[in-house]
């Protein structure tokens, strides 16, 4: 009975396109295929301007992400090595001040529990969902514009990590030029570049669309 029960569950798994392993599961579909063939060929030269300056925003993010990889770590030692408070300064305050010293970091690890509460957890769970698909959905349609064959996609969690992949012909990708490969190996970044300008509008728009739901009245600050 357990043979069968094994059989049964391992074939649901297969159906479902699911792989559990340890703190991992994950699913690969190639249901989204014809959608993404589509999409990609459609409008073969528009998306190959679209994706070409995506090449171009991929590299100037390149260039900034190295500058500041390079130059943040410098700062944060040159700034440990000054005076952080004079002698007559208590341990508290030298305390406050090592603090603030830290929060001047860019670059932070994000821990859920630790430096991101456990109530935003699932916001900060959507939030990379919709840039993991939206990544790997710039690959799939620069593949399929590049007349790769995409074989199909999946989604995993690690932990409380998502991602995503696309997984291409990797033959057919060598057989085209260079210039087009980039085209496809950009497309994720500059898809999340793009994502950030949306959301960096949505932002600042944001308080004229919620101002016809508000009533602005009177206030008392002093008697």
């Amino acid at each position: 009975r357990f043979r069968t029960t094994k059989r049964s569950y391992v074939r649901l798994l297969r159906l479902f396109g699911c792989h559990i392993s340890i703190f991992n599961i994950g699913f690969y579909t190639t249901s989204f295929n014809r959608i993404f063939y589509q999409i990609g060929r459609k409008y073969p030269r528009l998306w190959k301007i679209w994706f070409t300056i995506g090449i171009f925003v991929a590299f100037i993010t390149a260039i900034c992400a190295c500058i500041v990889l390079i130059f943040l770590p410098l700062k944060y030692v040159y700034e440990l090595q000054q005076p952080i408070v004079s002698m007559t300064q208590n341990l508290t305050n030298r305390n406050i001040v090592m603090e603030n010293e830290r929060d001047k970091l860019s670059i932070q690890p994000i821990i859920p529990g630790v430096n991101v509460p456990l109530e935003q957890l699932g916001h900060f769970f959507l939030a990379l969902v919709l840039c993991t698909i939206f990544h790997e959905l710039g690959h799939a349609i620069a593949a399929s514009a590049e007349h790769v064959h995409v074989n199909g996609c999946g989604y995993f969690v690690f932990i409380v990590y998502p991602g995503a992949y696309v997984d291409l012909n990797q033959e057919k990708i060598q057989m085209i030029t260079a210039y087009r490969q980039l085209r496809i190996y950009c497309a994720g970044v500059f898809h999340n570049m793009v994502l950030v300008l949306i959301a960096v509008i949505f932002l600042l728009i944001n308080p004229f669309i919620i101002n016809d739901f508000y009533i602005e009245v009177g206030r008392v600050y002093g008697v």
